[in-house]
């Protein structure tokens, strides 16, 4: 079940962490924009798209630890819009609670105000272990990322089509 929460994350929870120098983020973003996001929305409706970004990321677009966290600034993990490497306040920093009652600060890459809220109101901060599966001797990596409730659970008795798995 904590896996299935893992999908439902809305983005890397980061601290402080800057990217290596080697790293390019706007070419990064171009390369997401120009030859994936067609893949991570076929219909082209990125609305609530936080999950499908994380989702896509983590399985077909990092290969590392360090492409992974910063292929998930490039989204709002509420609405799933997009957030351009070089905008300006790209993040808020914010606190939020663990699940020990902890309070945890960090950075939110958002798109607007509103979404920080949402943020602060409904997520939890949760620790999870991930191993990048396109890197070839990974290890895995603690990160702390925010969770909110599977927004379906309560609305429909069916499966989610809406959410990955």
């Amino acid at each position: 079940m904590k896996y299935l929460t893992l999908f439902f994350t809305f983005t890397a929870f980061s601290g402080s962490y800057k990217s290596p120098q080697h790293i390019d983020e706007m070419s990064m973003f171009n390369d997401m924009m120009e030859n994936h996001y067609s893949k991570i929305f076929p219909d082209r409706n990125r609305n609530s798209g936080g999950p499908m970004f994380f989702k896509y990321i983590f399985e077909n677009l990092a290969n590392n630890h360090e492409e992974f966290i910063v292929y998930n600034k490039f989204y709002c993990g509420v609405s799933g819009s997009i957030i351009m490497p070089n905008r300006r306040k790209r993040y808020t920093t914010v606190k939020i609670r663990d699940n020990k009652n902890k309070c945890v600060k960090g950075n939110y890459y958002r798109c607007c105000w509103p979404c920080s809220g949402d943020i602060m109101k409904y997520s939890l901060v949760e620790e999870v272990d991930l191993k990048i599966p396109r890197e070839v001797f990974s290890r895995a990596k603690r990160y702390k990322v925010l969770t909110i409730n599977d927004p379906c659970k309560s609305c429909i008795d069916n499966e989610c089509t809406n959410f990955p798995k």
